[in-house]
Order: C-alpha cells, then structure tokens, then sequence
C-alpha cells in the first residue's frame, strides 16, 4: 500500500466539499435526523466557507491517498486559526477524517512518520 498526503489548494474546493461532506455523513449521519444533516452539511461545508478556510494563511488541508485513491483528509491550525488556544507554539488538528474502507490501514503510523 502506497500512503501519500498532498497539500490541497483553492483548486480542491469542489473535491474538498463533496469530500469532507460524505465522510462527515458517512460518521454522523445514525447520530442525527436528515433535517440536522442536512443544515450541517450545507453550513460547514459549502464552498464559499471551505474556499475562505483554504485562503486563510493560519490553515493548511491535506488530502491523504491510498494506492492513488482519495481515502482522506486534514486540516490543521495555527495560532490565530485555532479554534481554542491560540497559541503560537502549538498546532491543532481540527479535522482528521477518512472514508470508510480506509479506516485501520495504518494511517496514523504513516502520519507520525511524516517531518
């Protein structure tokens, strides 16, 4: 298995929406009604906000790859970015998610191994 992580750009957006969309449904949807999914979805996860989330300069996502097929992605903040500590000398994971079949394949050792 060939594990890649690729910085994404405005470029993703389309990608990135249905993406992160799908993954985020295939996980909450049991927990929720259609009515709650559905007004999620459209606010986290609409284009103008995930373009705007790309653009900012304290955010970087990144799509993870598995034998060339999409399986995940990431997204990380810096400092004025977080959505807690705001702390110049930590970074935080907001999103971590991947497709189903993609789950226990050995994603966070080849993530820990990243420098």
């Amino acid at each position: 298995m060939v594990n890649v992580l690729r910085k994404c750009t405005k470029k993703d957006v389309d990608v990135l929406c249905r993406f992160a969309a799908e993954t985020y449904s295939d996980t909450f949807s049991p927990l929720n009604s259609a009515e709650n999914m559905e007004l999620y979805l459209n606010t986290a996860f609409n284009q103008n906000k995930l373009l705007s989330e790309l653009q900012n300069s304290s955010s970087e996502f990144y799509f993870s790859y598995s034998d060339g097929t999409l399986s995940g992605y990431l997204k990380i903040n810096d400092t004025s970015a977080q959505t807690d500590l705001h702390d110049e000398r930590s970074l935080e994971i907001e999103r971590i998610t991947l497709r189903k079949p993609s789950k226990k394949k050995e994603w966070g050792d080849f993530c820990s191994n990243m420098r």
